[in-house]
């Protein structure tokens, strides 16, 4: 799908620290298929890479709240967990 080929760019891009460019690919494929768990959990991957946590977490709780066929939240919910226990503290 046109969503599936924007999150798979923004993965590339997520690799060359690219963060920015990142975030405004999965923004257009949300725009395309606003319920793309994928997109908004590679929003937060880059969130997290530009040290937005809270974004970051905020982007993870999104997904958790999405439901579908093929989707199911809980390892979502297991991937923010892990994530807010890897925060640095302060």
């Amino acid at each position: 799908t046109p969503a599936g080929a924007l999150v798979k760019q923004a993965r590339q891009r997520l690799d060359k620290s690219e963060w920015d460019q990142a975030i405004q690919d999965c923004k257009k494929a949300l725009a395309l298929e606003p319920k793309n768990p994928d997109a908004s959990v590679v929003i937060g991957m880059a969130l997290n890479g530009k040290g937005d946590y809270d974004g970051a977490i905020k982007e993870f709780d999104k997904v958790t709240g999405l439901s579908g066929r093929d989707f199911a939240p809980q390892p979502c919910r297991c991937l923010r967990e892990s994530f807010i226990l890897a925060l640095p503290e302060g």
